[in-house]
């Protein structure tokens, strides 16, 4: 049986450090399993659930760049991208033994300046 991420790690001790990265850095971080839920994340990662996957056809969107990171860290194991939506992130896949376990994430983040009419029309 394969351990989970969530049995090997104190995740209060975690999201501490998540905290005090993201204080330092302005970068939201999250960990998610491999099934896609939130293990810890940092306030900022909020901001795609609460305005991207606030409708149906956004989330959608959303379900096809997941499917492509979990797809590309099988044989990589980091990748940046942009995400339909116009926001950047990282993901690095974190695994034991070669046991993928869960993935970190970085982002959003913007390597310019937003594109703020292209967002005022995505809402």
């Amino acid at each position: 049986m394969q351990a989970r991420f969530s049995d090997l790690i104190a995740i209060s001790d975690l999201q501490q450090l998540l905290d005090s990265f993201s204080a330092a850095t302005k970068i939201s971080v999250e960990i998610m399993d491999l099934g896609g839920q939130r293990i810890a994340a940092t306030p900022g990662t909020n901001i795609c659930r609460e305005f991207h996957h606030a409708n149906l056809q956004s989330r959608q969107r959303c379900r096809v760049i997941n499917d492509e990171i979990r797809s590309r860290l099988e044989n990589s194991p980091s990748m940046s991208y942009s995400c339909l939506d116009g926001l950047f992130e990282y993901a690095h896949a974190i695994r034991i033994e070669n046991q993928p376990l869960a993935t970190l994430i970085l982002g959003q983040v913007f390597h310019a300046p937003p594109d703020e009419d292209a967002f005022r029309e995505l809402a």
